[in-house]
């Protein structure tokens, strides 16, 4: 009982656990600022929830992956529609919400570990062609735990990187405190944060003054294609747009806002 309590009000922007300082949390969290990139960033999938901003840097691509199906795949017919073969991943669905004969569909999880239900980042890698490849994976939360145990010599495999990453109000908890800044540290080794853009579905935190949301979007560029911006570009982005067409509009805020390079 105490631990749904817990949960419900950190649902609701409030935290009644023992939590780590302002400081802290400010600290934990500027990793993930915005380092704009030189390269163009375009919109592809709907104008809603699944859409997403990509650096301009599609040539060469092999393939796709995509974690996380869900009801919504027409970012991944978009991928597809450009000649880019997509592996979707899930297994809380009988399969894509559009067809492709570009698309294959796995029904598992992505995990750290091999089962009759998961699959690993690794072994979906490994049975990709030669060339770089694309990730997008949208896992409710698993994203900490897998891509925190792959191995740079995969995640460099990725060219580009669209994630959702969650939770993220819940940082004043000490564990997720220490999780998330070693999770940023982990991908910023091998890629650049070129976009964030704030899901609006869950409630905003106020940590501190800052606005804390529930998920965050982020398009990650490798460092060896990342030219940095010559100015800070219009944020929001001209072709953002809410996750949810309905929902309050949630503004990102420092420390998440890209500064001068």
């Amino acid at each position: 009982m105490k631990q749904l309590a817990q949960n419900t009000a950190l649902g609701s922007g409030l935290f009644v656990a023992r939590t780590v300082s302002v400081d802290s949390v400010t600290e934990s969290l500027t990793p993930l600022r915005v380092t704009p990139c030189e390269t163009p960033l375009i919109r592809l999938g709907p104008d809603a929830d699944g859409g997403y901003l990509v650096p301009d840097d599609l040539d060469g691509i092999a393939a796709a992956i995509s974690p996380g199906v869900s009801t919504e795949s027409r970012f991944d017919l978009a991928i597809a529609e450009r000649g880019i073969p997509v592996t979707l991943v899930d297994a809380s669905v009988e399969g894509p919400s559009v067809s492709h004969e570009a698309f294959t569909f796995v029904p598992k999880f992505v995990d750290t570990f091999e089962s009759e239900q998961t699959v690993t980042l690794s072994q979906l890698v490994a049975d990709q062609p030669d060339g770089d490849l694309l990730l997008q994976m949208d896992i409710e939360g698993a994203e900490y735990r897998t891509l925190g145990s792959t191995p740079y010599d995969v995640l460099e495999r990725f060219r580009i990187i669209l994630l959702e990453i969650h939770d993220l109000n819940h940082i004043v908890l000490p564990t997720r405190d220490r999780e998330i800044p070693s999770f940023v540290t982990r991908l910023l080794h091998t890629h650049a944060i070129v976009h964030s853009h704030p899901n609006n579905y869950a409630p905003v935190a106020k940590i501190g003054g800052t606005a804390v949301p529930h998920t965050l979007e982020l398009t990650l560029l490798r460092r060896d294609r990342f030219v940095p911006a010559t100015r800070i570009p219009t944020y929001p982005h001209p072709l953002d747009r809410d996750c949810d067409p309905v929902g309050p509009h949630v503004v990102l805020q420092a420390p998440f806002l890209p500064q001068p390079v």
